[in-house]
C-alpha cells in the first residue's frame, strides 16, 4: 500500500507512545475477536510487550504473548515487527486458553519512496494451534485488510492537519503534541453470537 506520508512519519505513528496508543493499534490490527489485552511499554529495541486474548463462541478461546520491536536499515527502510514473547511473569499459560504463536515474519515493512511518500507492507503469520472454520479465517483476513486501510487514512489525515496548522514545518516539529482522539481507527463491528451460530449452521449443512 502506498501512503502519502514519509517513511519516518509513518513509523513514528505506528510506534506506541502511551498505553492508549498501544490499545488502539493492537485492537485494530488483531481484529474483531480480541477480547482483552495487557501491555507493557519498553524503552530499548523492543518497544512493547503484550498479552492478547481472543474469544468466539464456536472454538476454544486463544491467547498469545508477543513483543514489538523496531529497527531501521541503512537504506532507510523501517521494520516494525511482532515476535513471540516466550514468557512474562504476570501471564503464565492459562489452562482454559490455547496459546497461539507467531510462525513467521509479522508486522510492518516501511519503504521510503520520496520525502512525502512510502510503501507499507503488513503481514500477520499466526498459528492458532488448532482447527478453525474457513469462514472465521475469512473474517479475520477481511478485518485485517480494513484495519490497514484505516491506519493509512488516519496517518494521512494527521499529516494534512499538521500542514494546515503549520505551513512552514521547518520552524517546528510536525509531530509535537498529543495524538488527537480521532486517530482511533475505524473498527469492524464485532460479530454477534447469532451471526456466528448462523454461519456455523450453514457450514454444517
Amino acid at each position: 500500500t502506498q501512503v502519502n506520508v514519509g517513511a519516518e512519519r509513518f513509523a513514528e505513528f505506528i510506534l506506541p507512545k502511551t498505553q492508549s496508543d498501544c490499545k488502539v493499534i493492537l485492537e485494530n490490527l488483531f481484529g474483531v475477536f480480541l477480547q482483552e489485552c495487557d501491555m507493557k511499554l519498553k524503552e530499548d529495541g523492543v518497544k512493547l510487550w503484550a498479552h492478547l486474548c481472543f474469544h468466539t463462541e464456536v472454538i476454544q478461546d486463544r491467547e498469545i504473548l508477543l513483543k514489538l520491536r523496531h529497527t531501521q536499515s541503512n537504506n532507510g527502510n523501517h521494520f516494525i515487527l511482532f515476535d513471540n514473547l516466550l514468557e512474562w511473569d504476570r501471564h503464565s499459560p492459562t489452562p482454559t486458553l490455547i496459546r497461539a504463536d507467531l510462525c513467521g515474519i509479522s508486522g510492518f515493512v516501511i519503504q521510503p519512496l520520496t520525502d512525502k511518500s512510502c510503501r507499507v507492507r503488513y503481514a500477520l503469520a499466526l498459528d492458532p494451534k488448532g482447527w478453525l472454520p474457513k469462514w472465521l479465517t475469512d473474517v479475520v483476513a477481511s478485518t485485517n485488510s480494513r484495519s490497514i486501510c484505516g491506519i493509512k487514512e488516519a496517518v494521512e489525515h494527521r499529516e494534512e492537519l499538521q500542514l494546515q496548522l503549520s505551513p512552514n514545518l521547518k520552524t517546528r516539529k510536525s509531530w509535537e503534541g498529543p495524538r488527537p482522539r480521532f486517530l482511533q481507527f475505524p473498527k469492524v463491528s464485532r460479530v454477534s453470537s447469532s451471526s456466528i451460530r448462523k454461519r456455523t449452521s450453514r457450514s454444517m449443512d
